[in-house]
């Protein structure tokens, strides 16, 4: 189940930013539940009673928020102020709730997003934390887990083979996709470390998430000059990433691996009770025997 926005982006425009702001808090609490939301953000987005300010609209990006979208590229080339991606919320004992936003889609700048926000996320109570193309490195600082050499070869050979055929747009949007998954599936779960609601697809996200950067980067090495000056900025983005989407795949591979070990320490204890039932009930009826020879010996004493 995806959240989805009861905010109509059609009527933003004659709305007030206070009209606004009561009903983006109402959202903002609802999100929260679900871990992870898709997020569109604009710095310079002009309100009904002429107020400029930071927008954000969180949810699924389908219907009038998709049109609202592709409404904003065509008429908002000149200010190219707005992005979108992926957001999820931290709890901080004692701090405001951190407001981690990933963008990986639009020229929007992170930097005047929270500038322009400061009023509207200090009364929603959240530290934004809004960051474009690269992994956030805090969460992986205590990830020790890594891939093995021979796994890594494994991926690196396997892309090298299948971008022979590939052409580097082709390349570059998938890893687009990869990464978008990675942050709106598995950074949630590394950020709470809910590591018992992993499960094998977990696993292929990541993987592949590595694999696309991996595959990018082997291709762009490929490409002639002109195409390398195109995609440079994602170059510097997948670089950046390469190795900490390594970590997540190896995070959660570990993870998963103590599940395994623990579900057979369970079977284990399974078994080993199993055991114990049947000796207690080869014992039952000597057991009995004996209540009834002291039951006997008990009333002769009495006589």
């Amino acid at each position: 189940m995806s959240f989805k926005t009861k905010i109509n982006p059609s009527e933003l425009s004659q709305m007030t930013q206070k009209a606004y702001e009561k009903l983006i808090k109402k959202e903002v609490v609802k999100a929260q539940k679900f871990g992870s939301v898709p997020i569109m953000v604009f710095s310079d987005f002009e309100f009904g009673c002429g107020t400029v300010a930071t927008l954000m609209l969180l949810g699924k990006q389908s219907g009038e928020l998709t049109k609202f979208y592709k409404k904003a590229k065509l008429e908002r080339k000149k200010e190219n102020d707005f992005a979108k991606g992926v957001c999820y919320f931290e709890v901080v004992e004692g701090q405001p709730t951190r407001l981690h936003i990933a963008l990986n889609e639009g020229k929007g700048k992170p930097a005047k997003m929270t500038k322009n926000g400061k009023a509207l996320f200090k009364k929603m109570g959240l530290s934004p934390n809004i960051y474009k193309g690269e992994l956030p490195t805090e969460l992986l600082e205590n990830v020790t887990a890594s891939l093995s050499q021979e796994e890594l070869t494994e991926i690196d050979q396997t892309v090298d083979d299948a971008n022979d055929t590939q052409a580097l747009g082709l390349v570059a949007k998938q890893y687009k996709k990869a990464y978008k998954r990675v942050s709106l599936e598995l950074l949630p779960i590394i950020q709470q470390k809910a590591w018992g609601s992993l499960h094998a697809e977990h696993l292929a996200i990541a993987t592949a998430g590595y694999r696309a950067a991996s595959s990018f980067l082997d291709k762009y090495e490929e490409s002639n000059d002109k195409k390398q000056e195109r995609f440079a900025p994602i170059m510097e983005q997948v670089t950046s990433n390469k190795p900490k989407l390594a970590k997540i795949a190896a995070k959660i591979k570990q993870e998963l691996s103590k599940q395994a070990q623990v579900h057979g320490n369970a079977d284990d204890m399974a078994a080993v009770l199993a055991d114990v039932k049947n000796t207690l009930s080869e014992m039952k009826p000597k057991v009995a025997e004996a209540l009834a020879w002291l039951d006997t010996k008990i009333a002769n004493a009495a006589n």
